[in-house]
């Protein structure tokens, strides 16, 4: 939580790295996302896919959830999954794949519709035949020379993805 309040101002970056200093690197990272230009976290994250894991059973959240998918739980006033694809697209990110489990129809209704009220996002949907794991789906999915966003649906976060995009395109690095 204080990680996250600390993207707000500089400063609070600093205060924090003094109250962590065990943990500085987690401010230093922090301190590059904040200072990208604008045009190259623009182009990192213009570059990207982002693939979106919904394929789980939702076991553990039955209890509360009842029939509906994990993904549609509600955040607010939005369904979590669709509040995380228009934080994607609002990111800059302009194409993306939803992993779905078979016959969630519910889901993959919502997500046709999601396509059309996100016109900035070329969204596909696929279902998958049997489960393949956390990101067996990957191997389906055609994104070879891209930088790819991987996450899974529940994900609600305030995570800047533009910039993390752009410190990962700086770095070079394999994985972010």
């Amino acid at each position: 939580l204080a990680l996250g309040r600390c993207l707000v101002q500089r400063c609070s970056v600093a205060i924090w790295i003094a109250r962590h200093p065990h943990l500085s690197w987690h401010a230093m990272a922090i301190l590059s996302l904040i200072e990208r230009d604008t045009e190259s976290v623009a182009a990192a994250a213009s570059s990207m896919h982002a693939v979106i894991q919904a394929g789980g059973r939702g076991q553990r959240i039955r209890p509360i959830a009842g029939s509906l998918a994990k993904p549609l739980l509600q955040v607010g006033d939005e369904p979590m999954i669709g509040r995380l694809i228009r934080q994607i697209a609002s990111s800059g990110v302009h194409s993306a794949t939803v992993v779905i489990p078979n016959a969630c129809r519910e889901l993959h209704d919502f997500l046709c519709q999601l396509a059309v009220d996100v016109p900035s996002l070329d969204l596909d949907v696929i279902e998958e035949q049997h489960p393949l794991g956390n990101a067996g789906a990957l191997g389906a999915i055609e994104c070879r020379g891209r930088t790819v966003l991987f996450c899974f649906a529940d994900l609600v976060t305030e995570l800047p993805f533009d910039r993390i995009a752009a410190l990962h395109r700086e770095r070079r690095c394999d994985i972010t």
